[in-house]
């Protein structure tokens, strides 16, 4: 997991090019996979094929959502008051 995410924050870092996009798509990451990993303590369920896969995909759709949320919130133009 812990190769998984340097992975995600060197991706991120390159394709988006703001080290702090980077870090918050990191820890919404880290936060999804500390979610998902809880969750299934709390179930009962051990490492096996299926649930390494599961972690494996909320790792892609967290990034993706996280990506895709930090860019768009990057190339707005706009200021606080309106």
């Amino acid at each position: 997991m812990a190769i998984a995410s340097a992975c995600v924050f060197i991706v991120t870092l390159v394709l988006v090019a703001n080290i702090w996009t980077s870090l918050m798509v990191f820890s919404c990451v880290a936060a999804t996979l500390v979610d998902v990993g809880g969750f299934m303590h709390f179930w009962g369920l051990t490492i096996d094929t299926v649930t390494c896969i599961l972690l494996i995909l909320a790792i892609g759709l967290a990034v993706d959502y996280s990506a895709h949320i930090g860019h768009c919130f990057m190339t707005l133009k706009g200021s606080r008051d309106g």
